[in-house]
């Protein structure tokens, strides 16, 4: 794979607490025994990333507990990606942009909490690189069982355009929590992409392949600086827009 892999296992996993302990990064967590960053780089390994291509982000607090298990305890071939290390309250999209200058082509985003089947990797780089896509994302069906109240806050609405001959595209995401008695879509929107489907069924898994150039673009964000909030949103706007560069 010529992609390069960032690893976003810096969370604390505040929501997880008592489960967590405040000195513990959510990453090595064990599921079955395992730190749920073995999982992510058992995938990536499946893939045949090698270790100069992948770059873990994590905080201060758990850069040490990491860096042991990497080097010392993971059995897998990856055991000397790049370390960056952020403040522990960092948000995601901050993250990522401390960890911009070892990027130099594009790259996945991985995040350390989600267990994936390495066979999707492959299809979603080829996807991405036919199309040269500048964003190219995993969404998965929810189950009737999650559609409910107390699954709202997770819920996304999400505007799907689809053209004979042309790549399925996101055209809008909307969170849940920002939607009250109705959707509203922007004229331009509509004038550009006439036929968009709103689904409230898709869950972004958090899987993100990214063009090298969009690194440009973090500086520009707002605060807090997240990869879904604030990256995403930025490149789903980009595509109404002649003043995005899209050259790397």
């Amino acid at each position: 794979m010529d992609m390069q892999v960032v690893i976003l296992a810096g969370g604390q996993g505040t929501k997880m607490y008592p489960l967590v302990e405040s000195t513990t990064p959510k990453s090595m967590m064990p599921i079955a025994n395992r730190p749920m960053l073995s999982y992510q780089l058992e995938m990536l390994e499946q893939c045949g990333v090698q270790s100069s291509d992948v770059i873990v982000v994590v905080n201060e607090t758990g850069s040490a507990e990491v860096r042991k298990y990497m080097t010392s305890v993971h059995p897998g071939a990856i055991k000397e990606p790049t370390i960056v290390e952020t403040p522990d309250d960092w948000p995601s999209g901050a993250a990522l942009e401390k960890a911009a200058p070892h990027i130099t082509r594009d790259f996945i985003v991985v995040p350390c909490d989600s267990i994936m089947d390495p066979a999707l990797l492959h299809p979603m780089a080829d996807l991405h690189r036919i199309h040269d896509g500048s964003l190219t994302m995993l969404l998965k069906p929810l189950p009737a069982s999650a559609l409910s109240k107390q699954n709202w806050a997770a819920q996304d609405f999400i505007g799907i355009h689809e053209s004979p001959g042309k790549p399925t595209r996101v055209v809008s995401m909307r969170p849940a929590t920002q939607v009250n008695d109705h959707l509203s879509l922007r004229k331009s929107l509509l004038r550009q992409y006439p036929s968009v489907t709103i689904h409230n069924t898709l869950l972004d898994a958090h899987l993100y392949i990214f063009s090298h150039w969009v690194l440009r673009t973090l500086p520009e964000l707002k605060q807090p600086k997240t990869v879904k909030g604030s990256l995403v949103q930025h490149l789903l706007k980009c595509q109404l827009s002649s003043k995005c560069t899209t050259t790397s």
